[in-house]
Order: C-alpha cells, then sequence, then structure tokens
C-alpha cells in the first residue's frame, strides 16, 4: 500500500481524514499525523511516505514552506494541499511546488475527495511504472557491462561489447585497477552476480565497471585513476575494498581474499591485470586472512617465475631423505622431516607447486604405511587443490603421519626400548584415568627419574606433553564422530573438570570443543555443497 502522513495544526481535522476517508479503496494507508511542517519533516526521513496531505497555515512551518522542503529532499513524494483560503495565489504557489490538488476545508465534499485521491494514486501509479521501466533498463545496461568486462578478460578477440570497453583508455596521465575478491567457500553464481548489483548500488559513483567470473568464483572491479597512485594508495585502496567485501559476502577476513593489480593504462590488457591480482591468492594462501590484498610490489610470484615447481624443491635427495625417515619407523623423525620440508614452503613459491608436493608426501606415507584401505595412489592431489592455505597442508600432512603411527604401533614396528612402548600402550589405554607419571614408571619397572629421562629422549616430549597431546587427539575423534555430549568427550579422555578441558583444547586447537565442531559442520556442509554443484554444473 501506498504510505499517507497528514500535517495539520487542527487535531480534529487529521482525525476525521484518517477515519471518514476509505483508505484501502485507493490502496492507501495513513502512517502518521503531525501538528506542523516542522514535526512532519523530521518524520519523513524513517516513514518515506508516499503522499502528504499538509495544511497551509501552521505553526513553525507552514505548509508552503513544508513543500519547498519535500521538494528539495523527497522530490518522489505526491503532495495535496488542504487549506481554509480560497486564494488563486496560494493554489499557484502549491501547484509551483509539485501538489496535485487543492482542496478546500469549507467546501470539499466525498466526490471531491474521490477526485483528488483518484489522481494522487494515478500519479503514483504512473511514478511505479516509470520507476520500473528505469530500473529494468540499468539492469539491461549492467548485464551488458559485466558481459563485456568478462569477455575483455576471458577472450582472446574481445566480442563488439567488450571492445567498446577494452578499447577505452585512462588517457595519457591516468590509469586503471583491477580488484578481483574470491571467496575461499565458493559464493556460487548467483551470490555472485547479485554481489556485482550490490556493488553498483553501493559504490557505482566510484566505477563504471563490476563483473563475476563465475568460472573462477571471483567478482572483479575496476577503478579509474586521474594520475598513478602511489604504492601506499594502492595498498589502501586494498584495505577499504577489502572491508566492503567483507561486508558484502559477510565473512571473516580468513575467508576472504583481495587480489590487487599493479596500475595499467588501458582495458585492452584486462587479462594481463587479472593474472596479477589473482597472485593475491598466492599472498593469501600464505599469510591466511591477516593480509587479504596484492600489490605488483609484493615479493610473491607465480612459480614458472621463479623456477620453483614442485620437483625443483622435493628433489630426488629429500624424496630419500623423507622416506629414510618413514622407514625408521620413528614418528619424531617423520615429524621433524615435514617441519623441516615444510620451510621451504614461503612466499615466492606458488601454492600449486606446495600441494603438488605435499600430495606426493602423503603418497609416499600411504605407500609405507601399506594399508589396503588407504586411498589409492595419486588421490592427495586432488583432495589438496581445494585447500587454501598452507597450515591446512601442514595439518593434513600430520594427520596422515598420525594414521601411519598408530598402524605402526599396532603392529609393535616402533624403534622404541620396550620400556617405552609398553609406557605408550598402556597409556593409550588408561586414558580416561589420571595418569601418573610415577604409576606409568612403575608399571615398566623403572625408577620414575630414569623413566622420565628415557621417555624425553624417545618420543622428544615430556610424559606430560605426551599424555597431554594423545588425549587432546582423543577427544578430536570423539568431536568427529559426533555421537557424544561434550562433557562425555572430556570424561571420555580424562578430564573430571569441563571448563580445564575446554581451556586445555583451546590452547592445542586454538578453538573450543564447540567452535571447533561447528568449524567441522562448516566445513562438511561446504564440502556437500560443492560436491552438488559440481554435479549439478
Amino acid at each position: 500500500m501506498w504510505k499517507v502522513i497528514i500535517v495539520d495544526d487542527e487535531v480534529l481535522v487529521r482525525r476525521g481524514l484518517s477515519l471518514t476517508i476509505p483508505w484501502s479503496k485507493y490502496d492507501m494507508q495513513v502512517v502518521g499525523d503531525y501538528s506542523n511542517g516542522a514535526k512532519a519533516l523530521e518524520a519523513m526521513a524513517y516513514l518515506q511516505p508516499d503522499v502528504v496531505i499538509t495544511d497551509i497555515r501552521m505553526p513553525h512551518m507552514d505548509g508552503l514552506t513544508f513543500l519547498k522542503k519535500i521538494r528539495e529532499s523527497y522530490p518522489e513524494t505526491v503532495s495535496v494541499i488542504l487549506s481554509c483560503h480560497d486564494d488563486f495565489a496560494y493554489a499557484k504557489e502549491a501547484i509551483h511546488l509539485g501538489a496535485v490538488n487543492y482542496l478546500l476545508k469549507t467546501s470539499m465534499d466525498e466526490t471531491e475527495v474521490d477526485l483528488a485521491l483518484s489522481k494522487v494514486r494515478q500519479s503514483l501509479e504512473k511514478r511505479k511504472s516509470v520507476d520500473a521501466l528505469l530500473r529494468q533498463a540499468e539492469q539491461v545496461r549492467s548485464l551488458e557491462r559485466q558481459a563485456g568486462l568478462r569477455a575483455a578478460f576471458k577472450s582472446d578477440l574481445p566480442s563488439a561489447s567488450a571492445a567498446a570497453i577494452s578499447g577505452r583508455s585512462a588517457g595519457d596521465s591516468g590509469c586503471f585497477l583491477l580488484l578481483m575478491a574470491k571467496p575461499v567457500h565458493s559464493a556460487g553464481s548467483g551470490a555472485l552476480f547479485a554481489g556485482c548489483r550490490q556493488l553498483e548500488q553501493l559504490y557505482g559513483h566510484e566505477s563504471d565497471w563490476y563483473g563475476a567470473l563465475d568460472e573462477e568464483g571471483c567478482l572483479l572491479t575496476v577503478l579509474k585513476y586521474s594520475g598513478t597512485p602511489s604504492s601506499l594508495e594502492i595498498q589502501r585502496t586494498g584495505h577499504i575494498w577489502s572491508g566492503r567485501l567483507l561486508q558484502l559476502f559477510d565473512c571473516g577476513r580468513e575467508e576472504l581474499y583481495v587480489g590487487v593489480s599493479a596500475p595499467f593504462v588501458s582495458l585492452a590488457t584486462a587479462r594481463q591485470a587479472l593474472e596479477e591480482a589473482g597472485r593475491g591468492a598466492e599472498a593469501f594462501f600464505y599469510d591466511e586472512g591477516e593480509r587479504s590484498f596484492y600489490t605488483g610490489e609484493a615479493p610473491y610470484a607465480a612459480a614458472e617465475d621463479r623456477g620453483a615447481m614442485s620437483g625443483a624443491m622435493f628433489t630426488a635427495d629429500r624424496r630419500q631423505q623423507f622416506l629414510e625417515a618413514l622407514r625408521t619407523r620413528s614418528p619424531q623423525k617423520v615429524r621433524a622431516e615435514l617441519q623441516q620440508l615444510s620451510a621451504l614452503w614461503k612466499p615466492g613459491v606458488s601454492s600449486a607447486s606446495v600441494k603438488e608436493m605435499a600430495a606426493a608426501m602423503i603418497d609416499m606415507i600411504r605407500l609405507e604405511c601399506g594399508d589396503p584401505q588407504s586411498s589409492p595412489m595419486g588421490a592427495a592431489i586432488s583432495e589438496l587443490r581445494g585447500m587454501s592455505k598452507r597450515s591446512e597442508l601442514v595439518s593434513r600432512i600430520g594427520r596422515e603421519i598420525d594414521a601411519w603411527e598408530q598402524r605402526v604401533q599396532a603392529s609393535g614396528g616402533f624403534s622404541l626400548r620396550p620400556e617405552i612402548q609398553k609406557a605408550v600402550q598402556y597409556i593409550q589405554r588408561h586414558l580416561q584415568e589420571e595418569l601418573k607419571m610415577q604409576d606409568v614408571a612403575e608399571h615398566v619397572e623403572l625408577s620414575r627419574s630414569h623413566f622420565s629421562a628415557l621417555f624425553k629422549q624417545a618420543l622428544d616430549k615430556t610424559f606430560l606433553e605426551y599424555v597431554m597431546e594423545k588425549r587432546m587427539e582423543r577427544a578430536m575423534e570423539l568431536i568427529r564422530e559426533g555421537r557424544k555430549k561434550m562433557y562425555e568427550v572430556a570424561y571420555e579422555v580424562g578430564f573430571a573438570d569441563y571448563k580445564y578441558f575446554t581451556r586445555c583444547f583451546k590452547e592445542h586447537t586454538g578453538a573450543t570443543p564447540k567452535e571447533w565442531r561447528e568449524r567441522l559442520a562448516y566445513e562438511a556442509m561446504a564440502d556437500s555443497a560443492q560436491e552438488t554443484e559440481v554435479r549439478q554444473g
């Protein structure tokens, strides 16, 4: 319904108009009435009425002054003058200020009111039709701009619409800057194109060009500068747009990267700028959300530019070194080797090369494990390809080592002293109980001090550190299974105090048990949505 407000200093007039006119007949509803123009003007900011019916002579702000204010701030509002004065000068001024009718309180009857409100409704309907046509035309123009921009970025031979855009230049003293935003978790084509429209509505005055590349799952924004921005200005632009896009996608900084190209003078070089902005993914891969922008001056480089392909990193000597660590059947040596090798994964190496090396390491672990239930060789690369952070790869290999350790442990194959093997097995069986080093030392028939020294030497961690690590690993398994409540998980891994368990769990994983469970559920939901999108695509 169209919203109406009534402005008159006589309360009986306001109440009479509100109650006696059949507003629904004209698809209207009275949403407020006010005694003068000043009060009504304040209310208009939040009521946003479509129709104003106002008296002329009122205290504080008269009707004609009120109409002038409406015309300045709310030009689409339809107004009707209601007055006791049959004065042509008043009527002429009211019509000049946009009033569609002038009613006299002393002579108006039902027929006159009906004619006036019918005329108001016609004006509103006409405005509605014009607004719809304008919105439709703007949507068509927006789609054409998006299509042209996408073609300029994706095609070697741009279409006519792309050529119109790519042929433009910023002039001798100007340039362009390309921003590419990509959510870590796929937003889907519909969300991307809706995001384009929202960017146009919010920031259309800053750029004529917004687009979505649904294949890459990213949004594009092209900004025009009258001069050449400095490195500091480019970084500032990246920060400002990061904040805007985080709000647009309703996500945290660790869930979105924003790549910014170096300045370029013509959209004919758009594809090159897109590749440059795309390196923001490499920056994000290493910064992991601490910094969500990239400029051409940053140290991140594509693998082919630096010669840092996975084969060059994972040389034959390094492969042999990792294999020998596995064959010693010492988890400590394998984890130390992982730490040493993953130190090679730093800015300057492409994320694709890192993932290839990580996949090769996982395949080696699985082969050495000899588990017939493990994934087939070469399957790891497809699993790792969707990971967006270096830490995720390290964590994934760590879990693979844990599985290998459990299998070797079950076969009794660790190169540990019999007393330490017996202690490790005892700890695993009694995680739910209170574990004291003295009791375990007596169980393996060693003195407390001798046992402590041997345990630290064999496992490269203290007794308490090892027990806490195994309890947390077991807790994560139980939470992942999802069959037990949190306090039951705490009890099963040896914690009588749930608050203490929560604090220890957060120190170990960086998240509370509840947050960790929610993260697992979100990841599972995202994986499921991605699989569904792949099947439907």
